[in-house]
Parts: C-alpha cells; sequence; structure tokens
C-alpha cells in the first residue's frame, strides 16, 4: 500500500470516484486542465448557491466576508467574474478556479463531492486524522508545499500576497483563515497530494512512522533544492504503472504550473 502511495501520491476524488459517463454529460469542470468560461459560470453559480443557505456556518462566513457576498450574491456580477478571469492566462485562471472551488470543498456535500478536484489536508493532526472514512487505513499524511504554494495547494489560511493572483485579477478575496468550517485549518491540494510532496505516513494503529522511501535516496545536493522542487521522485513509468491501478485518470503538473489531465486508456 505505501509503495503505492509513495509512488502515486493521493488522487482528488474526480480521478477515482467520477465515471467518465458523468463528465460527459456536463460542460463545466470536465477535468484537472478546464480552465473555461463553462466553469468559471458554473462556479459563479455554485458559489451563490451556497451562500444563500441559511446555516449559521454560512451565515457567520457571509458575515466576516461581506465583499466576497455582497459580489457573489449579485447575479449581475456573473458576467464580471468570467470577463475579469478570462483576461488571464491559463496558468493563473486555473489558481483562480481552485481557489474558490476550494470554498464550495470545504463545505462537503453542501458544496462540491464527486467531480472535486481538490484533496483535503490540514495543519492540524486532530482533525487531519477525522479526514479518513470509516473502514479506511488509520494512517495520516505528512506534507509539505514548496513556494509558491499556489502551486500545488489553495487556503483561507494563506497571506494576502500569497494568493496575488487573484488579487491582482480584481476578485473579491475570503479573509484570512475564515471559512465555513474554520476550525479545520484546511488546505486544498490541487489534482492530488503527490508523492514528492510526502515526507511520510504515519501509522496510527502501530504508531509507526513510514519514511518516504524517495526522501531516504536523496543526495546532498538534492536535499538543497528540497524546498524548492519537492522530493526527487523517479517516475519514468507512471503512464504504464497506473494503468494498473483504479485511477480513473491522472494529473500532471508541467514545468510553468500549468495542470494537465488524462484518462488512464487515453494515448
Amino acid at each position: 500500500m505505501y509503495a503505492k502511495l509513495f509512488y502515486f501520491g493521493q488522487k482528488a476524488r474526480h480521478f477515482w470516484m467520477e465515471k467518465d459517463r458523468d463528465i460527459h454529460q456536463r460542460e463545466w469542470l470536465k477535468g484537472v486542465w478546464d480552465h473555461s468560461d463553462t466553469t468559471f459560470a458554473w462556479l459563479f453559480k455554485e458559489i451563490r448557491r451556497v451562500l444563500k443557505y441559511s446555516y449559521r456556518r454560512v451565515k457567520r462566513f457571509c458575515d466576516e466576508n461581506p465583499a466576497l457576498s455582497e459580489y457573489f450574491n449579485d447575479e449581475s456580477n456573473g458576467t464580471d467574474f468570467i470577463a475579469q478571469v478570462m483576461q488571464e492566462s491559463p496558468k493563473k485562471r486555473q489558481i483562480i478556479r481552485d481557489y474558490y472551488l476550494h470554498l464550495l470543498h470545504t463545505y462537503g456535500r453542501n458544496g462540491i463531492h464527486k467531480a472535486t478536484l481538490l484533496v483535503s489536508a490540514s495543519s492540524d493532526l486532530r482533525v487531519a486524522s477525522s479526514f479518513r472514512k470509516d473502514g479506511a487505513e488509520n494512517v495520516v499524511l505528512y506534507m509539505f508545499s514548496p513556494a509558491p504554494y499556489t502551486k500545488y495547494c489553495v487556503s483561507s489560511r494563506f497571506r494576502p500576497k500569497d494568493i496575488g493572483v487573484v488579487m491582482d485579477a480584481g476578485l473579491p478575496l475570503y479573509k484570512r483563515n475564515s471559512g465555513i468550517y474554520p476550525g479545520q485549518k484546511e488546505y486544498g491540494f490541487r489534482g492530488a497530494i503527490f508523492p514528492h510532496l510526502i515526507f511520510g505516513v504515519y501509522d496510527q494503529a502501530t504508531d509507526d512512522f513510514i519514511v518516504n522511501p524517495h526522501l531516504l535516496a536523496m543526495n546532498g545536493h538534492s536535499m538543497e533544492n528540497l524546498y524548492r522542487n519537492g522530493i526527487r521522485v523517479e517516475q519514468n513509468q507512471f503512464e504504464n504503472m497506473i494503468k494498473k491501478t483504479g485511477f480513473h485518470r491522472f494529473v500532471i503538473v508541467d514545468e510553468s504550473g500549468l495542470y494537465h489531465g488524462q484518462d488512464k486508456g487515453q494515448e
């Protein structure tokens, strides 16, 4: 189990839970690569839907983020939202998409479930332990994100300068450390928690910590670049090996930081 984790990482539900037929039947968020105007139109509509809930948590979030709440509650801003985003480069659009998708993601099934492109993580061990489902392995992944953080994850816990892409696009930010469940101290890893970001796994049942073997294999020169590039993982056979797994599709990040998705059977 750990060998596969340290080679493939932990993928978002979109990659192992969603069926192809479900994706083909919709026009929005068709993959991790999707930064289309249709996806942003859907995203605006979904955030507007969630912010209309009368639950106390949602109301508190709206009170803490009046500018964002007012923006998305005004249906006429949908056109502006799409226009502002579509002026940005594909890479920046993907970051903006995931920044707002994180708001839906943190609200669970009330926000987005199978279609999510994000993997939940937390800076609080107790919260991270609770993310596992009943019957799942009783383990906690220890990971990190090299800077710039938005290359790999999004969160309300970032400082404004860390999410400058959203701010520079003239779009509303949510207040730092706010959220519908702010106590979860959550980070949304984009597409996957990649193996080169995993230090190791803590097995809560046996009280063992299993270090990522790729980390142990790194030499001194590679270790110096750890904070910029992560752990070096040799994945020359990745596309052949992933076909033997239960994943329906996979994600690749190119050198520029642009995300690409591919179905497992696609050449």
